[in-house]
């Protein structure tokens, strides 16, 4: 669960390679993994659609030849319910065969009115009676994304563990951006590439790339970083747009703090903590917090530049557009 761009069709794809689950035991012998991008399920679709989508994935990465057998009979079939798939799987399981679903934006799906609470039913029964995984991944907890409240209380959402992916160690970025290659950046590019990008994964494969190309057009050292400065802004922009349109009211106050707070250094102008209580309250954020006193003090202060911080990294070029 993250951000865009945070990392989470990264880490699927790593967990594709068969060098990487056959080095944490997972044989391929025993276990396959089967990886689905499902942002092309769109309105149109439903259960049964995907599910021979699925299907079709498992046949194609399947080494038994009787298992894929059963796969493509089970595709052509009219109609697919429960029990004919858990016939499938309990063939699966008595071969001792485990199938790990890794299934990349699955927020398409719950947010899909088409998919309706037997569909959860029938899998959360597939996942706990037969060798079946699910890894998803989704920019928020895949409970908050449902579509109507009685998806909300399926207890289809009880079988997951969240992990969160953020930012990176400031030991990750360092060992990202000191990797071997064929030139070697300066101390001012690396304090110029960690000003811009931060800690965030993505922002920093722009930086540490865009500072590459700008070695290659054999620039000296002010022309790299004005090179890299003016490009980088180009290509974070339309993502921070995304982060700022996908915000609720309460991460675009955050933002706006961050952005603000950063303004203090300008000698032009000054903020204070009452120039927050204002933004805080005219949100209408305190209004929705029934039964509860708002206080804005310096230790809400606090909390909202850590947020900010944890949220954006460092990158302090780019000032979110006002609501």
């Amino acid at each position: 669960m993250g951000d865009r761009r945070i990392g989470k069709t990264s880490l699927l794809n790593y967990i594709t390679d068969p060098s990487v689950r056959t080095r944490h035991g997972f044989s391929p012998e025993r276990y396959t993994f089967v990886y689905a991008d499902l942002q092309m399920v769109d309105e149109t679709m439903g259960p049964a659609q995907l599910w021979r989508w699925l299907l079709k994935l498992m046949r194609q990465h399947c080494k038994d030849d009787g298992l894929a057998e059963l796969l493509e009979a089970l595709e052509r079939e009219a109609s697919l319910n429960t029990l004919a798939l858990n016939e499938l799987f309990e063939h699966f399981s008595d071969k001792g065969q485990h199938i790990v679903f890794l299934l990349d934006e699955f927020d398409h799906v719950t947010a899909n009115g088409n998919f309706g609470p037997d569909f959860y039913y029938g899998l959360r029964s597939l996942v706990i009676h037969h060798k079946l995984a699910l890894v998803t991944a989704s920019r928020r907890e895949l409970i908050e994304l449902c579509h109507s409240e009685a998806i909300k209380s399926s207890p289809f959402f009880n079988i997951f563990a969240n992990i969160n992916l953020g930012l990176f160690s400031q030991a990750d970025a360092d060992r990202l951006i000191s990797q071997p290659q064929e030139v070697q950046f300066s101390e001012r590019e690396i304090q110029q590439v960690l000003e811009l990008a931060g800690l965030h994964p993505y922002f920093l494969q722009v930086a540490c790339w865009t500072l590459y190309e700008a070695h290659k057009k054999d620039l000296d050292e002010g022309g790299r970083i004005r090179f890299l400065e003016k490009q980088f802004d180009q290509e974070a922009a339309p993502h921070l747009r995304d982060y700022w349109n996908n915000s609720d009211d309460y991460e675009k106050i955050v933002l706006t703090a961050a952005a603000l707070l950063e303004r203090k250094a300008q000698p032009n102008r000054e903020f204070s903590l009452a120039d927050l209580n204002a933004l805080f309250a005219r949100s209408g954020h305190a209004r929705r917090r029934s039964g509860s006193d708002h206080r804005s003090d310096s230790a809400s202060m606090a909390h909202c530049r850590d947020a900010a911080s944890g949220r954006c990294g460092r990158y302090r070029r780019a000032q979110p557009h006002q609501p």
